[in-house]
């Protein structure tokens, strides 16, 4: 039987999603899950790692979950995940020791280094982010090759999850773009390694795997993994891209102006574009389809200011983030009197601040739950908003923003942020964008498809749209540059540095 179904793998943070896809139909076949544990490092709380064989456990204990005759009719794989995580890997790929996340700190010494001697203006024009341990994943090489060189001097491979997921599967070993531009060492315009880069650094090019569109295979399913997973032998295999990259195909952000969000704890607002463009308030990364970048803007707790909103306020028990889009709703866009900074873990677009603290300004006796979590809606939306204003949209302004991921499916959230930014919202019934679009780029790969669009474009069709309303968006014009003013305030004065 020839394969007629679409995979799509997503190395998550705390568990794997698998889900199955048939050309033209607009409901997937089948979406399934499986949990795993990502433990802390005693010893250690800026660490975080993950063992490489928990996501091949979870990823077979998924796929089991899948009937033998949905399995059977499996006929290309696109993998995407978490990015970046780190993977030092032998000839084989095979980890040499645990993958070493995006939120990890342990290279913050590095990265002072590297700012120290003048080299990390270098990699972030030429990479397209700014120097950031873990999420910098070259910073993580040189703690390796300081802190544990046996483990260093081993590695044949350096890769990130996709690669290390795409050797175990197919034997083959390589990175997607999309994943190489977040190394710090990959000239993310040209599409290419930077060996002028790697010399400064002391690294080997051979090290790196070539690097492949994400809708380009990397190889076919080996016999091994095959039995393991209970797939058919030989399928073509598609790295896809990082999770947001994919987030872009299954979200239908392909073309220059096209623009998406990703909601969840962390909103990153993403434009797409037809070329590399660096801006020092922003990361530029290449994008899982060739000839196009995304420029990405990430807030840092948007999403999760409104959950801490919710067990703050307590009450009766339930959804924190419900009870407080309940309480939001009862008072009218920035109407509450209350200014919120979103900013409980920092900052990252546009203010770049990892010392910013969460602020409430205008409380008053008068001031209660419902005021409390309006100003924490306004806040997060205001945050959407600035984002917008950084992106680079002058010849790519967008005509809506699509919503992804959860509470995409808010509709208090949602016309907050068009009210916010004065675009349309259009939020996705089908919230696994991510999902989709590594099944839509391995379709692709395996000319299941002849393009991801093919795959994806059934989905898109159902969507509820909003509409800025001209009431709110005046009181959020409003409310701007207060918003912006408050936190320059606090930063001019130091007040948030000195805390205690």
């Amino acid at each position: 039987m020839v394969g007629t179904l679409a995979m799509g793998i997503d190395l998550g943070t705390g568990s794997v999603k698998v889900g199955l896809f048939e050309p033209g139909d607009d409901v997937p076949v089948a979406c399934v899950g499986e949990a795993y544990e990502l433990a802390p490092v005693p010893g250690h709380p800026t660490w975080s790692e993950a063992d490489p064989g928990r996501w091949r456990d979870a990823l077979t204990a998924a796929v089991a979950k899948l009937p033998a005759e949905q399995r059977r009719r499996v006929g290309t794989i696109g993998v995407t995940g978490l990015f970046p995580a780190l993977i030092a890997m032998d000839e084989d790929g095979n980890a040499l020791r645990p993958a070493i996340l995006y939120s990890d700190r342990r290279s913050v010494g590095q990265a002072r280094e590297l700012r120290e001697r003048g080299l990390a203006d270098r990699i972030e024009r030429t990479g397209g982010g700014e120097l950031t341990p873990g999420t910098t994943s070259v910073l993580s090489y040189l703690w390796l090759r300081e802190v544990e060189p046996e483990v260093a001097e081993r590695a044949r491979w350096l890769g990130h999850g996709t690669t290390w997921m795409g050797a175990w599967m197919t034997g083959q070993v390589a990175m997607d773009r999309a994943n190489a531009s977040m190394t710090g060492v990959f000239d993310t315009g040209a599409g290419r390694w930077s060996e002028e880069l790697m010399e400064a650094l002391g690294i080997d090019p051979a090290q790196w795997p070539a690097p492949i569109q994400g809708s380009q295979p990397v190889g076919r399913l080996g016999g091994a993994a095959a039995q393991i997973l209970g797939l058919p032998e030989d399928v073509p295999v598609a790295l896809g891209g990082g999770d947001t990259s994919c987030a872009a195909v299954g979200s239908g952000c392909t073309e220059p102006g096209q623009c998406f969000l990703s909601s969840g704890t962390t909103d990153t607002l993403c434009l797409c574009l037809d070329e590399y463009r660096y801006d020092g308030r922003l990361y530029c990364a290449a994008h899982a389809l060739p000839g196009r970048w995304l420029s990405m803007a990430p807030t840092m707790y948007t999403g999760g200011s409104v959950e801490w909103c919710g067990q703050l306020l307590g009450g009766e028990p339930g959804d924190p983030v419900e009870r407080v889009i309940r309480l939001a709703s009862s008072i009218p866009p920035g109407e509450s009197g209350v200014v919120f900074l979103p900013y409980l873990m920092g900052e990252r677009t546009p203010v770049r601040d990892p010392a910013a603290t969460g602020v409430l300004h205008g409380m008053t006796p008068s001031t209660g739950p419902a005021e409390v979590a309006r100003a924490v809606v306004d806040g997060g939306a205001l945050a959407i908003r600035t984002c917008l204003d950084a992106l680079p949209t002058e010849n790519h302004m967008p005509g809506h923003i699509t919503i992804v991921g959860r509470p995409a499916s808010s509709e208090v959230l949602n016309r907050a942020r068009a009210a916010a930014t004065g675009l349309p919202v259009v939020a996705l019934e089908f919230e696994e964008a991510t999902l989709l679009g590594a099944a839509a780029c391995g379709a692709a790969a395996g000319g299941l498809v002849a393009r991801p669009a093919d795959l994806t474009r059934p989905f898109l069709a159902h969507t509820d749209r909003l509409e800025p309303d001209p009431g709110a968006a005046e009181a959020y014009e409003r409310l701007l540059p207060l918003y912006r003013d408050l936190y320059q305030a606090l930063k001019d004065r130091d007040l948030f540095d000195r805390l205690p």
